[in-house]
């Protein structure tokens, strides 16, 4: 499990996680959404390893600005602008990482940062419950259908919510998104 608001997993990333499927290994990627970003370019770049990553098994979900805000606001009775920004991992509910760095490659390459590994049953029980409130309440699991396209799905006090573009967004950024987003120098974000 993994919530990294910035995540484009590169060719590196996308070895590691083909490696860890082949062995069977479980991993959950909870990240922005379109709407929820600082950085649209960024999720531009990310949203071209969402199909490969469905394909071979990763669990992909987004935040949504919205549901984190309702939820702030019935759980918490707080504000909030609804955008991920913890970056942390938890393995075989064991390990932690918790820092500053993003799952990209300028944070990788380029940007000086900082995190913590921790050996703790403990810490990553209680870091891997507090990523499953955000998944379950607050975020879409993003889903390939048969056809090849996508849908948001979410749960909803009728059931489930489903939305087939990118959800809380509005078209004329999505089309936008779709003209740049193969002019999107992936190695400089």
């Amino acid at each position: 499990m993994e919530p990294t608001p910035l995540f484009v997993p590169g060719k590196g990333g996308m070895k590691l996680f083909t490696d860890l499927r082949n062995r069977n290994v479980q991993v959950s990627v909870l990240t922005n959404s379109f709407a929820s970003t600082d950085e649209p370019i960024v999720h531009l770049a990310y949203s071209r390893y969402r199909k490969p990553l469905l394909t071979m098994g990763v669990e992909l979900y987004e935040l949504s600005q919205k549901r984190v805000k309702d939820n702030m606001q019935s759980l918490l009775m707080s504000s909030t602008i609804g955008r991920l920004h913890s970056k942390s991992v938890v393995i075989d509910k064991q390990m932690s990482y918790i820092g500053s760095m993003n799952l990209s490659p300028r944070s990788a390459t380029i940007n000086t940062e900082f995190g913590a590994v921790i050996d703790s049953k403990q810490l990553a029980k209680e870091l891997g419950q507090l990523i499953e409130v955000d998944r379950l309440h607050s975020a879409y699991r993003v889903q390939l259908l048969s056809s090849g396209h996508l849908q948001w799905v979410a749960p909803d006090s009728d059931g489930k919510k489903i939305m087939t573009t990118e959800p809380d967004s509005v078209w004329w950024s999505r089309w936008f998104g779709t003209f740049i987003e193969p002019l999107v120098p992936e190695n400089n974000l």
